[in-house]
C-alpha cells in the first residue's frame, strides 16, 4: 500500500428525521434547513432521498486524530 489512495478510510455519518413537536410525525423541511446549515457549516451535510431526512457526515479520513478533529466541529 505506497500510495494514500489504497489506504483505508475512516467517517461518521449521522442520520436526523425531522419531527413536528405536536404530531410527532416526521415532516418534510430538509431543504430549508440544509441551506441555513450550509451557511454555517459548510459542506458537512446532505440531503437524503426523504425530505424529512438530513445527514451530518465527515469527509474520509486516513486516522483516527482527522476524524476526531471533524466531528469536534460539529
Amino acid at each position: 500500500m505506497s500510495n494514500m489512495q489504497d489506504r483505508p478510510t475512516l467517517g461518521v455519518e449521522e442520520e436526523y428525521f425531522l419531527v413536528d413537536r405536536g404530531s410527532r410525525m416526521v415532516v418534510p423541511g430538509a431543504a430549508q434547513i440544509l441551506k441555513r446549515v450550509r451557511e454555517l457549516l459548510s459542506s458537512c451535510d446532505s440531503e437524503e432521498l426523504m425530505k424529512h431526512q438530513i445527514e451530518a457526515k465527515t469527509t474520509p479520513c486516513q486516522t483516527l486524530a482527522q476524524l476526531r478533529s471533524e466531528t469536534r466541529a460539529w
